[in-house]
């Protein structure tokens, strides 16, 4: 009982609001250990496995799914009442309320590779500020690999950085990551 009323705590999906309640439903479950669900890292028990094992994963698959129900506004739930698991209301809201834009997707982009660190900025909010970014940009189905995030990151670095960036160049592209 005390978990449901602590999802209360975060602002309900009410339709509007998709972005910042996918993003803080995601802390929500990432912190209850139960993201796996959603995320579908989390293996069903094997045939194999004793009832108490299935009974386990069975309550938190529940556990999962109660909490996403129950953060949708009732004027909404009915879009998830005919789906049986997390990761099936989860992509069901998603398809239904996550719209992604040509604007918005220009606009994260200029924002990702137009990015400097100003010459007394702290590095690691840099850091930060780009790791939030290329999250964004892989949400929205825009390959960012690890090399091309290390590059973007490094061109972002003001003159300072100029000797670090430098010291690099003996290094292969490929160790960049």
């Amino acid at each position: 009982m005390a978990e449901i009323r602590e999802i209360t705590k975060i602002e309900h999906f009410n339709g509007k609001n998709y972005q910042s309640w996918k993003y803080n439903m995601k802390l929500v479950l990432m912190e209850r250990g139960l993201w796996g669900f959603v995320n579908a890292t989390e293996e069903q028990p094997a045939e194999t496995a004793t009832a108490q094992v299935k009974s386990a994963y069975q309550l938190r698959s529940d556990k999962a799914y109660s909490l996403i129900a129950l953060s949708v506004d009732k004027n909404l739930q009915v879009h998830i009442s005919t789906t049986t698991n997390p990761l099936e209301a989860w992509e069901t809201l998603r398809k239904q309320f996550e719209f992604v834009s040509i604007t918005q997707i220009v606009r994260l982009n200029r924002r990702f590779y137009a990015a400097t660190m100003k010459e007394d900025g702290d590095i690691m909010e840099h850091i930060t500020y780009m790791t939030t970014l290329a999250e964004q940009l892989r949400e929205i189905k825009e390959e960012i690999s690890d090399q091309k995030f290390a590059t973007v990151i490094l061109g972002s670095l003001p003159e300072s950085y100029e000797n670090f960036i430098s010291s690099l160049n003996a290094q292969k592209v490929e160790d960049l990551k």
